[in-house]
């Protein structure tokens, strides 16, 4: 049945006011027309060739969970079968297999009133169907014949050379979460092996596909919003974890500048003349710490290019300078440790968000440490002992950098008001990381500078 044939308009017109029945302003349906000449009207035709065929009443059966709809699908054929093929239908509906009317008036007295409710309340009749089902998840290689929906454009059996299949991956920014079930679904995707020649996770000719019956499978990958977005945030996480590294190797470099000795390069050759093994052995454990690092992360020449950095520095700034600026990111670094284990206990996971905030740590962090070990080193040049000069630090400096502290957690908790959970989980943590900064700087800094410096403290 074409759309010009005699009794289109008549069906379209009833077809128009049966979905606007069934409309809500949530959810209309889409495509109206699309929908009633590529999917309703085929169909409709198939049935009536089969009657005339056989001249025998036929049961047809639309299987599918309450709300999901049936029941307004079958109403829309039998308006068509009526209007456009003189055929009468009746619909039975078996909704109330599940429990009868009058066991779901009981419930909905003793549980909830949504007993009452036949399908999902307000799901809008059924779901909106795609322009055509089969392009939608078994796309041919030319445009179906919607008369003939067996049939392509040119009158032969369709060449079918992609499948889509549905799976229920959403919120791709919740790594724990999708990670896992992006896993599971590869793995359920393997017994498709078995209808494939090649490798699956690798990409076939699409050809070797129709050679034989046995083997209609090339390639099979999970894709889709979703995935893509994971792949991109998982991938991005990960050179922004490279890049947290990255910012601890620069980070001790600068550092290491800032607390360099004060002594000329004339002064320093012959501190090293005099100390040869001793220098030696500083320099070597400075440049297999940072070469080690750019090893992991980089490529062996970089590698090669910061140890041979790292040599350099030692004798034009010294080397007592690096074992102060590696003591000053330390407790930093344990705090990014420790924050990626709240993070975990907590069930956030890695997001572009945790991930970003670990990376602030180290800026935002950083400032408490040095702002200890600086004024440690300042009392220590006034003549004062160790144990003297941290207690002057706690008492002039703690105070300061408690009130400081607690002035940035109280701004970055009000965030935690928003109703935007992007910007909730951003203050949450970004407070939680100053409180772990506060905590490295005032207590795990001051025992570091009092194992460092042990052999300093007087009796």
């Amino acid at each position: 049945m074409r759309p010009d044939s005699l009794n289109f308009h008549q069906i379209k017109r009833k077809y128009i006011k049966f979905l606007k029945s069934q409309e809500v302003t949530s959810e209309p349906f889409r495509d109206k027309l699309g929908q009633l000449k590529n999917f309703y009207l085929p169909i409709c035709k198939q049935i009536n060739n089969e009657y005339v065929k056989r001249k025998k009443i036929k049961i047809i059966g639309l299987a599918g969970g309450q709300g999901t709809g049936k029941s307004t699908i079958s109403k829309i054929l039998k308006i068509i079968l009526k209007e456009g093929f003189n055929l009468e239908t009746v619909i039975f509906s078996i909704d109330d297999f599940y429990k009868t009317r009058k066991e779901r008036k009981i419930m909905a007295k003793k549980i909830s009133s949504l007993f009452l409710t036949r399908g999902v309340p307000a799901s809008g009749g059924y779901p909106a169907l795609p322009p055509s089902i089969t392009s939608e998840y078994i796309q041919s290689e030319l445009d179906l014949d919607y008369d003939q929906p067996w049939l392509d454009t040119s009158g032969n059996t369709p060449k079918y050379v992609r499948m889509t299949m549905r799976f229920g991956l959403s919120n791709a920014e919740q790594f724990a979460k999708v990670g896992p079930a992006l896993e599971q679904l590869v793995d359920d995707l393997s017994p498709f092996q078995n209808l494939s020649k090649t490798n699956l996770v690798e990409r076939g000719e699409i050809e070797t596909a129709f050679s034989s019956e046995e083997y209609p499978i090339t390639w099979t990958i999970p894709t889709g919003d979703p995935v893509i977005r994971f792949v991109a945030a998982d991938s991005m996480q990960n050179e922004m974890q490279s890049t947290l590294l990255l910012g601890i190797v620069f980070c001790t470099i600068t550092l290491w500048g800032g607390f360099r000795d004060e002594e000329t390069l004339s002064q320093r050759t012959k501190y090293i003349k005099k100390n040869k093994i001793r220098y030696s052995m500083k320099t070597i454990a400075a440049m297999t710490f940072m070469g080690g690092i750019m090893y992991f992360l980089v490529s062996i020449e970089a590698a090669i290019a910061f140890s041979l950095l790292t040599l350099v520095l030692s004798i034009l700034w010294g080397i007592s300078g690096f074992g102060i600026a590696v003591m000053t990111t330390t407790p930093i670094f344990l705090v990014i440790i420790w924050l990626y284990g709240m993070i975990e206990i907590a069930g956030y996971g890695l997001n572009m968000v945790t991930v970003a905030i670990a990376a602030m740590s180290l800026g935002v962090g950083i400032d408490y440490v040095i702002h200890v070990v600086e004024r440690f080193r300042e009392e220590q040049e006034n003549g004062h002992d160790t144990i003297t000069a941290i207690e002057i630090v706690g008492g002039a400096s703690g105070l300061a950098l408690f009130g400081s502290a607690l002035s940035d957690i109280g701004g970055f908790l009000v965030i935690t008001q928003s109703s935007m959970g992007f910007f909730s989980t951003f203050g949450l943590f970004c407070a939680i990381m100053i409180g772990l900064s506060l905590l490295a700087s005032i207590i795990l800094t001051p025992a570091l500078i009092g194992i460092i410096h042990r052999n300093k403290i007087s009796v």
